[in-house]
């Protein structure tokens, strides 16, 4: 067993007692790699010298042989796959043929911006047998072209550069950079017990991407995980989408909330709330959710998707529409300041509008209003602004063909740094990180640029936030409860519980929806629980930890049911047992995205544990409501 160790890139890359975070390889690698070689020389001593130089020879005779064939067998297996389709399909984007030009070079790639673990910026490989990594990788290639090839056949060969090429790219390599990560496993989530090839794909947004009007595994997030699966698991990732959306989903506080609705190991976060911002604070609410997002430890890649369908409604059935001409709008958010898809650049933004990719061809059946937003539907009476099965499956080709581009480019440098001289420096520079965030030594933390349109008094620091709403990747507001007890393990309900007890149900308006979903098998995630009880109830109590000086904001569910009341003028609140009024501190930001009110306390808190006790005081005995409850 230890002869096979020659061929063994992690023996060469530990130092001293160095051990990963991640659970499952904390091998102290010193002690075996002393034990390994006082072995090897103990049978070398063996024996006269003429033997040992015979050994010594034959040794070096075999071991360049297989090497020699080993190379040889993979700069021709390359060779061939380099001839496929993948160069062939150049659509609107950066080039991959530039890309792949670059592989003899790929060590001098940008490293991943992404906060590491305690145990420095030099990345421990795994264990990588040179052969079978190789042997590996050639097999996902060759899965990935097939992949390719079947996406440009479903679109249609002629049509294909058009909508793919409505995914634009402000910084490919980042993307790609992550994947790199992952194909070695070095992926894992700085102190998470978890594997280092995950490559993990979060969803949040509205009723679109959550695939209302259609069952939950036509939406196209499910329906994109299927699509990548197969080339992703051959090249050894495992590979996760989360489709977190929620309908009826305001962009704040979703926009406070990313951790807990994506989940800390993300390492795409897409942004799907463009028809639930408004007005002139839109930019500001998209740059607050763009930087709850880059605060997550592992520094997520970020898609920016539009909503709806993107196909022109016809006036009637009998309209014909004529084709259009020239350019479309460009899909983005900013204004005098800049282009907030510019600004954060170094963080692998990149967007994708469905009225871009069916600009020029909305006028054929294939693309047509019908077929991306009416045609087989599963409810009777559907949303004109949900995409179909239509619309969701193309929306995910699109985004899969670029996804499995980036994955055979991170492929090639894989497969460049493997072979040749100097493989372990190249596998060590392409693991490199290097961080254009701000490192102030004083605090030893990482910060973002300054806000560009967002107040700093909410985008200085990022947020956490917990919900009663699901999906949730972690942080339910359950787990805060203090008082009263029975709260904390008690099963939420979709019935209406009416009684004088704290308890934790569906929104009462939502509840014909989700049943009438449920009985049709949609099997939809989103369920819009909230925490709720009247002056019978008695006192809430909640335990939190705050990282920063800040106010605490205690937001109610989107809408405002008859037996609701709110919460700000409703209820009395102490902090630790001090009276800390509730008020509107910034009424104008909180609750210009319409439907979702966030009361702020009057006073800040200091770091620390805190109590906050929230006693019901309304007289007319209806529910005060908390859909989410977030600090800083």
């Amino acid at each position: 067993m230890a002869e096979n160790h020659a061929n063994d890139c992690h023996y060469l890359m530990k130092g001293d007692d160095e051990e990963t975070c991640i659970d499952g390889l904390n091998t102290p690698n010193k002690h075996q790699n002393e034990e390994f070689w006082k072995k090897k020389t103990s049978r070398w001593e063996e024996g006269s010298s003429l033997r040992r130089m015979l050994k010594v020879f034959i040794f070096v005779i075999v071991l360049l042989f297989v090497t020699n064939l080993v190379y040889e067998q993979t700069k021709e297996n390359s060779k061939k796959l380099d001839d496929l389709s993948l160069a062939t399909i150049q659509h609107g984007e950066s080039s991959s043929a530039d890309e792949e030009n670059e592989v003899v070079a790929a060590a001098n790639d940008e490293g991943l911006h992404q906060e590491t673990s305690g145990n420095g910026n030099k990345a421990d490989l795994l264990q990588m047998n040179v052969a079978n990594e190789t042997t590996k990788m050639l097999t996902a290639r060759q899965t990935i072209d097939s992949a390719l090839k079947a996406l440009q056949r479903d679109v249609g060969p002629e049509y294909a550069s058009e909508l793919f090429g409505s995914l634009r790219f402000w910084n490919r390599r980042y993307i790609k950079q992550k994947l790199i990560r992952a194909l070695l496993g070095q992926n894992g989530c700085p102190g998470k017990a978890q594997s280092d090839h995950d490559f993990i794909m979060s969803f949040a947004g509205t009723s679109v991407t959550a695939g209302h009007d259609n069952y939950f595994n036509e939406s196209y997030p499910i329906v994109l995980e299927r699509l990548l699966l197969d080339s992703y698991t051959a090249a050894g990732l495992n590979l996760e989408v989360r489709n977190h959306a929620m309908g009826f989903n305001p962009a704040i506080p979703a926009a406070f909330c990313v951790r807990s609705q994506l989940g800390e190991d993300t390492d795409v976060a897409a942004w799907e709330f463009e028809m639930s911002i408004s007005g002139p604070l839109k930019n500001a609410y998209v740059e607050e959710w763009m930087r709850n997002a880059l605060y997550l430890p592992k520094r997520p890649a970020l898609l920016m998707l539009n909503g709806g369908g993107g196909s022109r409604k016809p006036a009637s059935d009998e309209d014909i529409l004529e084709p259009r001409t020239g350019p479309p709008p460009l899909y983005g958010y900013g204004g005098d300041k800049g282009d907030l898809f510019e600004y954060y650049d170094a963080f692998g933004v990149h967007s994708q509008a469905m009225h871009e990719a069916v600009w020029k061809l909305d006028h054929l059946d294939k693309f047509n209003f019908h077929a991306l937003v009416q045609a087989g539907k599963s409810t009777p009476k559907p949303a004109k602004w949900h995409p179909g099965p239509g619309g969701h499956l193309l929306r995910a080709q699109i985004l899969a063909h670029h996804y499995l581009r980036l994955l055979d480019e991170a492929i090639i440098s894989v497969l460049a740094a493997l072979h040749g001289e100097n493989t372990m420096p190249k596998l060590e520079t392409l693991l490199e990180t290097t961080t254009p965030l701000e490192q102030d030594p004083t605090v030893n933390e990482f910060k973002l640029p300054p806000p560009l349109y967002c107040d700093d008094f909410f985008c200085g620091s990022p947020a956490s936030c917990a919900m009663t709403f699901k999906p949730i990747a972690q942080g339910s507001l359950l787990e805060l409860v203090v008082s009263p007890p029975e709260l904390k393990t008690a099963k939420p309900t979709i019935e209406s519980q009416n009684n004088s007890m704290w308890h934790t149900q569906l929104i009462t308006y939502d509840q014909n929806a989700v049943v009438n979903a449920r009985n049709r098998g949609a099997q939809y995630l989103d369920m819009k629980y909230v925490l709720q009880g009247n002056k019978y109830a008695g006192p809430l109590v909640l335990g939190v930890e705050t990282h920063n000086k800040h106010h605490m904001l205690f937001c109610q569910p989107p809408g405002s049911g008859e037996n609701q009341a709110p919460i700000g003028r409703n209820s009395s609140i102490l902090v630790d047992g001090k009276d800390s009024p509730f008020e509107l501190e910034d009424s104008f930001y909180l609750t210009h995205t319409i439907r979702a009110p966030c009361w702020a306390t009057k006073h800040q808190l200091e770091p620390g544990n805190h109590t906050i006790t929230i006693t019901p005081t309304n007289a007319d005995g209806k529910y005060i409501s908390l859909s989410a409850v977030i600090w800083f």
